[in-house]
């Protein structure tokens, strides 16, 4: 006798478990400085703000534009400091990480994205293969 395979159901609202859990970025954007490698504890790490412009414009027919704190460790930094400068559009993909802390009784909040991955995109490719 055949034995049925058990169907897995996707969890719904209010059912999704631990390990469902997901805390991913995507962004699309221009680098907005200089790339300047630091070394801190054997590794190499690049901080950098992307702007990211939204998909909407103001009163004045201008878009919206997002000014993200990046952060790049290891061979990502290295990857973004040997191919990319200010200027060129690069694509990021990570996790959003919590910068809260407490000065002088204020507390203080930051959001940064800490990058996993690096991707050329349509412009700055062609830049590179001239």
């Amino acid at each position: 006798p055949k034995t049925k395979k058990k169907e897995r159901n996707a969890p719904t609202v209010g059912q999704a478990k631990e390990e469902r859990k997901m805390n991913k970025a995507m962004l699309i954007g221009r680098i907005c400085s200089d790339l300047e490698k630091k070394y801190i504890c054997d590794s190499t790490v690049v901080q950098v703000s992307l702007a990211v412009q939204r998909r909407f414009k103001n009163a004045k027919n201008e878009y919206y534009t997002d000014f993200i704190q990046c952060e790049l460790w290891g061979h990502n930094a290295d990857f973004l400091e040997k191919n990319f400068s200010k200027g060129d559009m690069v694509a990021f993909v990570g996790a959003i990480k919590n910068n809260n802390y407490e000065k002088d009784g204020v507390k203080h909040y930051s959001n940064k994205i800490v990058v996993e991955s690096v991707y050329f995109t349509g412009s700055t490719l062609m830049k590179k293969k001239q």
